[in-house]
């Protein structure tokens, strides 16, 4: 259900935001299905609240507005390490990559308060994110419509290709 408005399930009073690798109830105001990851988002000042979460357990990654295929797509690629999460801000210069780290390519790591879980069958990551960085190797997130690209890795190697991946349209209110 993309949009909370006329439905019960969502929440009118909101919870506290915390990034603790689960989403808890009344915590995000929407969720979107995108194949086998389902997106939570929470709108804030001038930055968003992100859960990404899905029953497969290889890395997770959401570009935003990607150009051409990956050309110009702000990557976020989500892994656990072990018990640990990790996230990396990478930005694809290639049409089909590669995606280094920002802060490979002159950027900064613009991903705040990282978490991550893998428990009850679900990979969990929990992070924020200003709306505009200002980072060169970022691409901005707007009140609306994000056109977006997602993917699912075999494992938890990043370098490796994706098992499945997909586009489309984060709305985010």
């Amino acid at each position: 259900s993309a949009s909370p408005s006329g439905d019960s399930n969502w929440p009118t009073t909101l919870t506290a935001w915390i990034s603790g690798g689960s989403v808890a109830a009344n915590e995000y105001t929407q969720s979107q299905k995108f194949g086998d990851i389902e997106i939570f988002t929470r709108l804030g000042e001038d930055e968003v609240y992100i859960a990404i979460q899905s029953e497969k357990e290889g890395y997770l990654s959401l570009g935003i507005r990607p150009e051409e295929q990956m050309q110009g797509g702000d990557i976020i690629t989500c892994v656990m390490d072990g018990s640990q999460a990790r996230v990396y801000d990478t930005y694809s210069y290639g049409t089909f990559g590669p995606h280094p780290e920002d802060t490979a390519q002159g950027g900064t790591d613009d991903i705040m308060e990282v978490s991550g879980s893998r428990q009850n069958g679900l990979t969990t990551f929990e992070f924020k994110r200003r709306l505009n960085t200002g980072d060169s190797r970022d691409k901005a997130l707007v009140a609306g419509n994000n056109p977006i690209m997602w993917a699912i890795g075999p494992g938890p190697d990043i370098s490796a290709r994706h098992s499945s991946r997909g586009y489309g349209n984060l709305v985010i209110q």
